[in-house]
């Protein structure tokens, strides 16, 4: 486990447990994906949450994964969710 304090200034609490973020990684340079890919996984855990890591080759992978990553149906949901208000 890496222990880091919060950016966020909320060092030492749980704010998000149970929370499932999903990291989808384009890996083009890989120094700056790893320091960003450290930073964010510290981050998550120091919050409380958890995560799933998927590393794909390229920028154009991304939304191939997050379509299939969420359950059928959720992003149109949310888009008339987000319109209606």
């Amino acid at each position: 486990m890496v222990l880091a304090k919060s950016k966020s200034g909320q060092s030492g609490e749980n704010r998000f447990p149970g929370t499932r973020i999903l990291i989808i990684e384009a890996r083009f340079y890989d120094h700056i994906a790893d320091e960003l890919v450290s930073g964010a996984i510290a981050e998550i855990e120091a919050q409380g949450a958890t995560y799933e890591r998927v590393v794909v080759p390229g920028a154009l992978e991304i939304p191939q994964v997050l379509v299939s990553a969420l359950p059928r149906g959720a992003s149109t949901r949310e888009h008339r969710t987000t319109t209606a208000s």
